[in-house]
């Protein structure tokens, strides 16, 4: 979801939020911040006149991560902290957490998607997630825009 305006902690006047969730209960968040110009939405193309600042990349090993058989309906809870870089030893740096809080509600036709290629299988079924509401810290999702969806892969060697 795009963001127009300062967000305490964060760089920049605009913003990209995204989140990824599992069902097994972990999940990555980025923010990407930009400096624009006023009122205008965060962007990478070089034509837009943003500047980009930097990603705060975000991470959650205990997420309540709910979806419905249909994908019509999906919700995320629990707490993410924000990745600091390693240290000397390799052992990563976390710095604030946040909670966050999200509930979607997937409408449209699902799609499925199969592909096999030289041992590689994937099979996914997604819905567009329309009817978004929550929050990631103090960061309104609403209207935030993506999919409900399963995702199966493996590889054979």
């Amino acid at each position: 979801m795009a963001h127009v305006g300062e967000l305490d902690g964060f760089a920049g006047n605009a913003h990209l939020i995204s989140f990824f969730a599992r069902t097994a209960g972990s999940g990555d968040v980025a923010v990407v911040n930009f400096d624009c110009p006023a009122g205008e939405l965060p962007s990478r193309d070089p034509d837009s006149g943003c500047e980009t600042l930097d990603i705060v990349g975000m991470y959650g090993d205990a997420l309540e991560v709910h979806i419905d058989k249909q994908l019509k309906n999906g919700s995320v809870s629990g707490s993410v902290r924000a990745y600091q870089g390693e240290d000397e030893n390799g052992e990563p740096i976390w710095g604030e957490t946040y909670q966050l809080e999200a509930v979607m509600a997937g409408t449209g036709d699902a799609v499925i998607t199969r592909e096999h290629q030289e041992g590689f299988r994937h099979w996914s079924k997604d819905r567009p997630a329309v009817a978004t509401s929550g929050h990631l810290g103090d960061m309104d999702l609403a209207g935030a825009v993506g999919n409900i969806g399963h995702l199966k892969e493996s590889f054979k060697y």
